[in-house]
């Protein structure tokens, strides 16, 4: 038997594995790095036996960025062998190839994208937390379902529930920190975005915030730019909707003009980051000029 999980949701693939794994001892069960095995050794791990069970199961990641190995499962889809489930792993995948056709028509494709937003609502309804909140929760994180996870279990923690509090839990996430910034930079608002400098500075690492930033702005560009819906776009860059939603109202307020000098600081302090300078001053300088 042969499975692949499909996307780039962390928690759904984490819940499927647990699930396809649930009546495998420890001892059963092999992990390959699928990216470094060749061929034959992919299809000889398939046809092994266990030297302490008749069952096996075989957890491969990231098999289908190893073109070579990745042709070769199709020669075990056909294996009846009731003893053996291998699980494959992958984010993404071409599916314009040969495996990956055959195993959608063999329905052997699990489905791990992240969640809609009624999806995510109802998921989150259904661990405990009330629409209200969930609503909250959505707005300022987003549909990643594994950050939503992460979010629910320190939620779980508190004694009491309330928008504040779950307020103060969103604001230590980084991308929240990072939109917060945005909206400072969009606004004009140099000294709030100094404010918020200041906070992040001691909890974060500057290359990281730096690159989160980067993505975001990017998203913003390409949404002020783009003659087309948040849907359309996040469809031609493979970006999950809910994030171009959240910054689809700073596009809207932007000048083609304006889109042009704050590339041009981005770019400069990109370059100026990778040469060397101090990172959290080129930083706080491209922000405070963005500002401006």
């Amino acid at each position: 038997m042969i499975t692949l999980l499909l996307g780039d949701n962390i928690y759904k693939r984490r819940q499927e594995i647990a699930r396809l794994l649930k009546n495998f001892s420890d001892q059963d069960i092999e992990q390959y790095d699928g990216e470094t095995l060749s061929a034959d050794e992919f299809i000889n791990l398939t046809r092994g036996l266990s030297l302490f069970s008749q069952n096996r199961a075989i957890v491969i990641r990231g098999l289908a960025q190893n073109t070579v190995a990745w042709e070769k499962v199709p020669d075990i889809i056909g294996n009846n062998d009731t003893h053996l489930h291998v699980i494959l792993v992958e984010e993404n995948v071409d599916k314009r190839t040969k495996t990956y056709s055959l195993l959608r028509k063999n329905k052997s494709v699990i489905d791990c994208t992240q969640p809609t937003e009624n999806e995510a609502l109802k998921w989150l309804k259904h661990e405990g937390l009330e629409h209200d909140f969930a609503r909250l929760l959505i707005d300022r994180i987003g549909l990643d379902q594994m950050r939503l996870w992460y979010a629910l279990e320190k939620i779980h923690l508190l004694d009491e529930v309330s928008s504040s509090s779950i307020q103060h839990i969103i604001d230590d996430e980084p991308e929240a920190k990072i939109f917060a910034v945005i909206d400072a930079v969009i606004q004009k608002k140099a000294e709030k975005v100094r404010e918020l400098l200041k906070n992040v500075q001691a909890l974060e690492d500057p290359h990281r915030f730096f690159g989160l930033f980067v993505s975001q702005f990017f998203n913003l560009v390409v949404m002020s730019v783009a003659d087309k819906s948040s849907q359309e776009v996040a469809k031609d860059m493979t970006v999950h909707p809910y994030a171009l939603k959240k910054i689809h109202h700073h596009a809207e307020q932007l000048a083609k003009k304006d889109i042009r000098r704050m590339i041009q600081i981005v770019a400069r302090a990109d370059i100026n980051i990778k040469s060397g300078s101090e990172p959290w001053k080129v930083i706080e300088a491209m922000l405070l000029e963005l500002s401006i």
